[in-house]
């Protein structure tokens, strides 16, 4: 009988392991990514003008981890923990880096700081991009006008210009996978 009850369990299909669990910071690339999706956004406007956000979780893990991962690559990026080498030294031009009159000029993608430097490759979706109803680029520069920029200054800001330019490629994605998730969302 013993020999009887291990050959029926060998004859039976093993289920598969579970997955392995949720850390705490997959919660949070998820969480941040969703934050992030404009299709959430819209969705759940009136609850975020003057409510917690409520998040909510999809069926299908596989939606939660590549929405985690771009939240991951997001979060890197707005805490300029990781650059693109794809436009590196943006600062152009000759003389020193005095903040004087910063102007973006649109037609060649150029941000300058005063008549000599500029930084390139500062679109105006770039310039535009504002976070609690400031400038970004703008507000940097303000707060350091008269001042002569710093290597790690000059290296900072070519880092938030590359942080702004992938968060729109990013967040793109990011409601892209979110529809995916919650197709019923949307509109």
């Amino acid at each position: 009988k013993f020999i009887y009850c291990f050959s029926f369990i060998d004859q039976q299909p093993l289920p598969p392991p579970p997955p392995p669990p949720l850390s705490p910071e997959d919660v949070l690339g998820y969480i941040y990514a969703v934050l992030q999706a404009p299709s959430y956004r819209q969705r759940f406007a009136e609850f975020l003008k003057g409510d917690f956000p409520r998040i909510p979780f999809p069926e299908k893990r596989k939606h939660l981890e590549d929405l985690s991962t771009w939240g991951h690559k997001l979060i890197n990026s707005h805490l300029l923990r990781e650059t693109s080498t794809k436009h590196k030294n943006l600062l152009q031009g000759k003389g020193e880096a005095i903040v004087n009159n910063p102007k973006h000029c649109p037609n060649e993608n150029k941000l300058f700081i005063n008549k000599n430097l500029f930084f390139t490759h500062v679109t105006t979706e770039i310039w535009q991009f504002q976070i609690g109803g400031y400038k970004v680029l703008e507000k940097y520069l303000k707060t350091r006008k008269g001042r002569t920029l710093s290597f790690e200054e000059i290296q900072t800001l070519e880092r938030i210009i590359h942080a702004i330019n992938f968060s729109f490629t990013a967040i793109e994605k990011i409601d892209n996978l979110w529809n995916k998730a919650f197709p019923s969302s949307v509109k």
